[in-house]
């Protein structure tokens, strides 16, 4: 198993750019914030969805046992085509499902519109890094992209937070794509996690 975390030698500590520093630091919904960018609706496109074996930087950040599986949701957050996040989630089976929402059933529904509207959710932990092509994640965000624009990125900005939803665990790690840094971040949305 590839052992790619986002902290590693497949990542590199710099300054983001100033376009990309408010997406990359919001602690509140990001699909909200780029909703309220955008004029026209966000797609929350499923990219795939089911259980399996976390990496592991992921198990180690969930504190998993060997050979646990996860429910994993990797999702596009796009806007005419154009994607702005690529976001890949990780759920232990024991945080699933709780009083109000199961999060093996969203969908194309948003996981912050879950997140972000129990009073129980928490984000514990937040880390911004880039991703080198040969990180993993970087990967999957580029999927979509032909050779040459994947050839133009030299790597990618991420961030991994680490939420406790009725103190129960979740992994949220997410990709920002290039063409976010042509969108302004605007008044920021407020959200009380």
């Amino acid at each position: 198993m590839e052992t790619h975390q986002l902290a590693s030698e497949n990542c590199k500590r710099a300054v983001p750019p100033a376009a990309l520093a408010p997406w990359l630091y919001y602690r509140g919904s990001l699909t909200r914030q780029l909703q309220k960018a955008l004029t026209t609706p966000i797609e929350v496109i499923v990219c795939n969805e089911g259980w399996s074996l976390p990496y592991a930087f992921e198990k180690k950040a969930l504190d998993l046992q060997e050979d646990t599986k996860v429910w994993v949701r990797e999702v596009q957050l796009s806007c005419l085509k154009c994607v702005y996040v690529f976001a890949r989630t990780l759920v232990p089976a024991s945080t699933l499902t709780g009083v109000g929402y199961d999060l093996s059933a969203l969908g194309n529904t948003s996981l912050g519109e879950v997140l972000f509207t129990q009073s129980n959710a928490k984000r514990a932990n937040m880390k911004v890094n880039t991703l080198a092509p040969s990180h993993a994640y970087f990967n999957k965000a580029t999927a979509h992209l032909d050779a040459q624009a994947k050839m133009s990125m030299p790597s990618l900005w991420a961030r991994s937070s680490l939420f406790n939803l009725e103190n129960k665990p979740l992994l949220v790690n997410e990709c920002f794509l290039p063409a976010l840094t042509n969108l302004s971040f605007g008044e920021l949305v407020h959200d009380d996690h």
